[in-house]
């Protein structure tokens, strides 16, 4: 079977790349995933930007464009303002647009919640709290939603000042003194999750949408959206509509704000829709 469907997924808002390399044995006949992984090459930037990440991003796979196949862009939550700007700049290269573009527990560009708002806040202690529930597993934590609460007060207590140039993460001990080898390493790897939502947070909260430039996306335009997300409301995902020149299809998905992360294969169903 020939695949005609290349996807580039951006892996916003801490969600791991892992997460797409799942997709691609999933996908095997149907489609191609290609990883574009920004934080892994830009987070050692002093000033980076989203622009400034798109237009790298556009240099890495411009002479792919020409490629026979089509091809869709893909991304969650800040993730969307690196992916709305790399078609942005498509298009103003005059290269072949994507077939869709693809926007999942995300604000519209237009949005000005991130501008001046640092993630760890408290009004974002809901959603770090259940950054911790989602990866601490109930087969490896007696009390989960105990574990994560901790963590995330933790955290948030030690990082008030926002003149800290590095996120303080929580050590082992704030599990107490009993925490094994396995929670170690689930805390490692969502702290690892919290130091990427940091940084993509800073770099969202400097972005400035163009409001005059009418840059709107000529693809069809797909929103996936959680159900209970927290963050993003089901009018904050309508607000997409405005730039979807292309038409429009919002999807609800049962579940939170990391439903790319938590319901992946329900997220993976609908990609299959689009390439039936």
């Amino acid at each position: 079977m020939d695949v005609r469907m290349k996807i580039y997924c951006i892996p916003g808002g801490g969600t791991p790349a892992l997460v797409f390399f799942q997709w691609v044995p999933l996908l095997k006949g149907k489609a191609t995933v290609r990883t574009l992984d920004y934080a892994r090459t830009f987070s050692d930037q002093s000033t980076p930007s989203v622009q400034g990440i798109a237009a790298k991003l556009y240099e890495k796979i411009q002479a792919e464009l020409d490629e026979a196949e089509d091809y869709m862009l893909l991304s969650s939550c800040t993730g969307t303002l690196i992916a709305y700007e790399l078609y942005q700049q498509i298009a103003a290269h005059q290269k072949r647009l994507p077939q869709y573009v693809v926007a999942v527990s995300a604000f519209s560009p237009a949005t000005a919640y991130y501008q001046g708002n640092r993630y760890l806040c408290a009004e974002n202690r809901a959603h770090i709290t259940g950054i911790y529930r989602a990866l601490f597993d109930p087969s490896l934590f007696l009390d989960p939603d105990h574990s994560a609460q901790v963590c995330a007060d933790w955290l948030l207590a030690q990082n008030q000042d926002p003149s800290l140039t590095a996120t303080v993460l929580p050590p082992k001990t704030v599990l107490g003194a009993s925490c094994t080898y396995e929670q170690e390493m689930m805390l490692q790897f969502a702290n690892s999750t919290i130091t990427m939502l940091t940084f993509d947070w800073y770099i969202a909260s400097a972005y400035a949408f163009d409001a005059d430039a009418n840059r709107s996306i000529a693809s069809k335009l797909v929103v996936l959206h959680g159900t209970e997300d927290a963050l993003v409301s089901t009018a904050d995902a309508k607000a997409w509509e405005s730039l979807a020149a292309g038409g429009m299809q919002m999807i609800e998905i049962p579940g939170d704000h990391n439903i790319i992360t938590n319901q992946t294969h329900a997220c993976m169903e609908q990609i299959l829709k689009l390439l039936s």
